[in-house]
């Protein structure tokens, strides 16, 4: 053997073992143009071309040619290199071929605008994994006759050895390309969406799932269900272990008490390295329970609360009847007992449309508003109350308080909701106390009253849509549950917010402040 001979057998050895030490990088676009790199110089090749196939033998959005194209130009000159070029027949052949002259030989293509000045012999060759054809790289020199059967032996040798390679980075690109799809789909969904592994750990969340439960996404991974402070998720442990190795889709409603919020909760069984975990989609469908809710309470309203007035009223119209039939002059108390009742039907049926009425607007009008002004109203609205119940009233505020923007309508009905509140649930004789202040941020507005109070396990919900703490000394007070939740969306609307304090048996205290 020749000194000649023995150093290229010595280079065909070293790009054989330049390629076997592929096999463990998992970087596509390494892997590609590493290999393309290796064989362009083991058989001296001035450029060339690295296509990746699909089953269908089209070639993938990703490949490495060293030719200057822009990237629309590549996409067309690969597609039709594949239907009616050299890389074609070698995929279809499934089999290396050489192009000793280009200007000869049909299967390499020239496209009009390119006239390959510096292409004049070819070799291809294609990329076999478990006899199928991944990958096919092309390789040019600039003259005729330069690439011989050996060189075809080499290139074949070294796609052979990097077949494996190229396959194994392309089935770890094509993961990694999943798992950023999934996460782009994760974090852009609407919904809160979150992966479990089958020890019920966190894997995967997307913001909404970490705004919900108020944990960092480095904090929440690894993290059990249980270890999450919040009563929907324990529910969802719980029903998880009971499901077992079940394969089918679940869904389920669960209900948090303290924050008053619903969840349709959907969940997929997925296997993970051939453990069961779980795909978890949570819909907020407290709206939805609300108007159910709503409606079952507008059905107890009709059948209750406003049966009662109209009871009242047909007993007062039957002794009118009497009276008139014996001749006798009706009891004007009996036209007024019949007034009251129909003022009472009139006030449940108003509270509720205030509630429609101010969910269907979409903003307040906004004005100068004087606050002394709408305490006055809002008195005025319920002082007939106050007089019936022989309730003594105290005003605490100064003669003027700084002017605020708002809507004088909505603020008087929030201050109105609040005193009718306050008389609601104090006893006969009791007290009431007004407080209105500002600094120079903000107004604050309060009603207190010595009443019944509110037992501290009911407290929680208590501004919540159609939220009555029930209890037995109550059973006698008719209300509908709105009148706090409509305050709160009132005082929502204007940047501010409510509080209460409330104390069984010694009173509550209700107020609110906006800014100024």
């Amino acid at each position: 053997m020749t000194n000649h001979m023995a150093h290229q057998r010595v280079g065909e050895i070293q790009a054989l073992i330049e390629v076997s030490r592929l096999i463990t990088v998992v970087d596509l676009n390494k892997v590609l143009s590493e290999t393309l790199a290796i064989v362009a110089n083991a058989v001296g090749a001035n450029k060339g071309s690295l296509l990746l196939l699909d089953e269908d033998n089209r070639p993938y959005e990703r490949f490495i040619t060293q030719r200057d194209m822009p990237p629309e130009v590549s996409h067309i000159v690969v597609s039709r290199v594949l239907e009616e070029g050299l890389a074609g027949w070698c995929v279809r052949e499934k089999r290396g071929a050489i192009v000793a002259d280009t200007e000869k030989d049909t299967r390499w293509l020239i496209f009009d605008d390119d006239l390959q000045t510096d292409v004049r012999s070819v070799i291809c060759v294609p990329f076999i994994f478990e006899d199928n054809v991944h990958a096919v790289m092309t390789l040019v020199n600039d003259r005729a006759d330069h690439f011989t059967r050996q060189d075809l032996q080499l290139a074949t040798a070294i796609a052979n050895q990097a077949s494996a390679a190229i396959r194994n980075a392309h089935l770890f690109d094509n993961i990694q390309s999943q798992q950023r799809q999934m996460e782009i789909i994760l974090e852009n969904a609407g919904e809160v969406m979150f992966m479990l592994d089958h020890n019920l750990c966190f894997i995967r969340a997307n913001r909404h799932a970490t705004e919900l439960v108020g944990i960092d996404r480095e904090d929440l991974l690894d993290m059990h269900l249980n270890e999450v402070d919040s009563v929907i998720f324990r529910q969802l442990a719980s029903i998880l272990e009971s499901l077992g190795k079940r394969q089918t889709a679940q869904v389920f409603e669960v209900h948090d008490e303290l924050g008053q919020q619903d969840y349709s909760i959907n969940v997929a069984m997925v296997d993970m390295e051939s453990e069961a975990g779980y795909v978890v989609v949570m819909h907020n469908i407290t709206v939805i329970k609300d108007l159910d809710r709503l409606k079952s309470h507008m059905m107890r309203m009709a059948s209750h609360d406003l049966k009662n007035p109209i009871s009242i009223i047909w007993g007062y119209v039957e002794l009118l009847r009497v009276d008139i039939q014996n001749d006798v002059v009706p009891d004007i108390q009996l036209v007024e007992g019949i007034v009251r009742a129909l003022t009472r039907m009139d006030e449940l049926i108003e509270e509720l449309l205030d509630t429609d009425r101010l969910e269907r607007e979409s903003r307040f009008r906004d004005s100068i508003v004087k606050p002394n002004l709408i305490i006055e109203q809002s008195l005025q609205e319920v002082i007939d109350n106050l007089q019936r119940k022989r309730l003594h009233l105290v005003e605490n505020y100064p003669f003027e308080l700084p002017s605020l923007q708002g809507d004088p309508t909505q603020l008087r009905q929030a201050m109105v909701n609040l005193l009718s509140n306050a008389i609601k649930y104090t006893p006969e004789g009791g007290t009431i106390t007004i407080t209105g202040k500002a600094d120079d941020e903000s107004f604050q507005y309060s009603v207190e009253d010595n009443g019944i109070g509110i037992p501290k396990a009911l407290q929680d919900g208590i501004f919540s849509q159609l939220y009555r703490a029930e209890r037995p000394e109550i059973e006698g007070i008719e209300g509908t549950g709105v009148g706090l939740s409509l305050v709160r969306e009132i005082i929502h609307r204007h940047g501010g917010d409510v509080w209460f304090k409330s104390e069984e048996g010694i009173g509550s205290v209700f107020g609110f402040w906006i800014p100024l």
